[in-house]
């Protein structure tokens, strides 16, 4: 429901505190002809799909992860996931200014990395362009993949995987469990956020 995105963007304007959106697969217009025209009514109100800032000596690169897919008029309700190729040329040159030591926070909506899943894997390799932009990731010194969209939490080392500089972590969805209540998750953790801290 596009006509939403007004209300979200005036509630984000009455808190007190930073907030960076991501596009996830319901922020999309179904209405228009291909993945890019559908994310028009999302940056309008929030601004762009793709981008990178500096805080507090992490290098922060938030990424448009959903490829939409068509029927040859309009979008269907269905996707992949990964980084489209002008996606991925845009973060490998985003990175080229950054650091090898500077520790990245790697934000989308769907897990870019872990599954979560009792025979997790990283998923890299089944995503459009994972293998590459798990190469060029695990370059980096440290990684933090973040994502939501699997409606649980879970984290996910790279220890004994291809890049053990790389942590996955996926946070559970914000209204709670809608089959069960507003408060908690599934899983049984708070609704929608983590507070995380860096081992000295």
């Amino acid at each position: 429901n596009m006509s939403l995105y007004q209300d979200y963007a005036s509630a984000l304007s009455r808190m007190s505190l930073p907030m960076f959106n991501v596009i996830g697969n319901h922020d999309y217009n179904l209405n228009k002809s291909n993945d890019i025209s559908a994310a028009e009514d999302y940056e309008k109100w929030l601004g762009p799909t793709n981008y990178s800032f500096n805080l507090c000596g992490f290098h922060v690169v938030v990424v448009d992860g959903i490829i939409m897919k068509d029927n040859g008029t309009r979008l269907t309700k269905d996707y992949t996931y990964g980084l489209s190729d002008e996606v991925y040329d845009w973060l490998s040159g985003d990175l080229r200014f950054v650091s090898k030591n500077t520790p990245i926070l790697f934000c989308s909506h769907a897990q870019m990395f872990s599954t979560g899943t009792s025979s997790d894997r990283w998923n890299s390799a089944a995503t459009v362009n994972g293998k590459k932009y798990a190469q060029l990731l695990g370059t980096f010194d440290k990684v933090y993949s973040w994502a939501g969209h699997a409606h649980q939490t879970y984290n996910t080392t790279g220890k004994g995987r291809t890049y053990p500089n790389i942590e996955s972590h996926t946070l559970s969805r914000s209204t709670g469990d809608m089959w069960t209540n507003e408060w908690i998750n599934p899983d049984g953790v708070p609704r929608g956020y983590v507070v995380a801290q860096l081992a000295e």
